[in-house]
């Protein structure tokens, strides 16, 4: 398998800023409108300060993820032309699995040098993850996750090297040392997707809503991911896989449906106001609020209640979750919306001004209908607003910024990390 190489002075990571992406099929997901180099350039810089910040290379690795996916004008980050099914069991399409992102079978784009580069940062970033904080789940399933996928494309990565002449020395390094490992990658994944059901497994089955931070049944994206490398037609287990097969099988009985919580950054515009008075009482609607590509029942905010949303190419169309600042903010997943909005801050600051704000709106849903209709997005200066900060302060009910954003009349307004729950469907 020939691999194409690209210019050695390209940065990798800038080689897949994306916009919308295309979705195959009803039921794929794409993330939408994520700024991977921005993102990678402040996660790098906040690393270079804080090397030893495991959160920090669990996002770097997520994004160089996202690029050595993006091979394909097309992610699946759940299995396209499916259903969703509530009922009994597990959905089949379901929040948990949106940890890893699936490269279609016959990608688009040929697989590049570039590509592999992208690998190689990812699984180095995401090990660095895994060995600065030895019990977080979620990272060991995303380090599985790009073993299992490199092991796809092993012959690729074993011909790597002859073809990396002209790259930087540290570079083809990183891509011999690749190609020689690769023969053991899908039996790392296996160890860490048991290991993922280990460290969550029990907790998972207990929970009774899930989120945020994506820290809520990784153990059934490990138990699939086991079923998913086993049962390969012709493939030959051991007993030892044999065993952990059957393991992973009980492990998904054992889970059942469950909520979910999310949680997008909501502030008032006219005056400060506690979150109570943000929120609708009594009333729910239909809205895809945690990414996961089905439309559920939430709690929801009152008509004059923004909601800080990412609209780069001012579409005015807010689809889900992933657009709003909060747990699942670009596919990628945070403690809360604070976070990925910190992502922003180019000069760090702890505010988000000027040039910083380009690509965020405010939505309110003026008609209460869970829609974006016309109208209701418009860019944050539009709404009169100068300065967002990042800062954010932790209490009994959750996460806030007592002066969350300045308008340009001077007022100091707070926003709200709110945490709503979604509503299971019944039988």
């Amino acid at each position: 398998m020939r691999v194409k190489l690209f210019p050695p002075c390209v940065f990798v990571l800038g080689l897949f800023f994306f916009s919308v992406l295309e979705v195959l099929g009803r039921w794929a997901i794409a993330p939408k409108n994520v700024p991977i180099a921005r993102l990678a350039e402040n996660v790098g810089r906040h690393l270079k300060a804080n090397p030893k910040d495991a959160h920090g290379h669990y996002v770097l690795g997520r994004l160089h993820s996202m690029a050595f996916a993006l091979r394909s004008h097309v992610v699946e980050v759940v299995d396209p032309f499916r259903r969703p099914e509530r009922g009994k069991g597990l959905p089949a399409f379901a929040p948990w699995r949106s940890i890893l992102i699936r490269t279609p079978e016959k990608p688009k784009r040929t697989l590049t040098v570039a590509h592999l580069l992208n690998l190689d940062a990812s699984l180095r970033h995401y090990g660095m993850a895994a060995k600065l904080n030895p019990k977080d789940a979620k990272t060991r399933l995303g380090l599985a996750w790009m073993y299992e996928s490199g092991f796809k494309v092993a012959v690729a990565v074993k011909s790597a090297p002859a073809q990396a002449g002209k790259l930087p020395e540290e570079q083809r390094k990183h891509l011999a040392d690749m190609a020689a490992e690769v023969g053991e990658w899908e039996e790392r994944a296996l160890a860490l997707y048991s290991e993922v059901i280990k460290l969550s497994g029990e907790t998972d089955i207990k929970k009774g809503f899930l989120g945020p931070a994506a820290d809520s049944l990784l153990s059934s994206d490990a138990a699939q991911a086991i079923q998913r490398i086993l049962s390969k037609k012709g493939r030959e287990n051991s007993p030892v896989q044999q065993k952990l097969l059957a393991a992973a099988a009980a492990h998904q009985k054992r889970l059942g449906v469950k909520g979910r919580v999310v949680t997008p950054i909501i502030f008032p515009l006219d005056k400060p106001r506690p979150l109570k008075n943000l929120l609708l009482t009594g009333k729910t609607i239909t809205f895809d609020l945690d990414g996961d590509g089905v439309k559920s029942r939430w709690p929801w905010v009152k008509p004059d209640t923004g909601l800080l949303v990412w609209d780069p190419k001012r579409t005015g169309r807010i689809l889900d979750g992933r657009q709003l600042f909060g747990s699942v903010t670009w596919w990628i997943f945070w403690a809360h919306g604070y976070e990925p909005m910190g992502m922003l801050d180019d000069n760090q600051d702890g505010w988000l001004e000027q040039r910083e704000l380009k690509g965020l709106s405010v939505w309110r849903d003026l008609n209460g209908n869970g829609v974006s209709d016309g109208g209701e997005v418009k860019p944050v200066a539009a709404m009169g607003i100068k300065r967002l900060s990042c800062k954010a302060h932790e209490s009994a009910s959750g996460w806030s910024s007592p002066v969350g954003l300045e308008m340009s009349d001077g007022r100091k307004l707070p926003t709200y990390d709110w945490t709503p729950r979604s509503i299971p469907a019944r039988d």
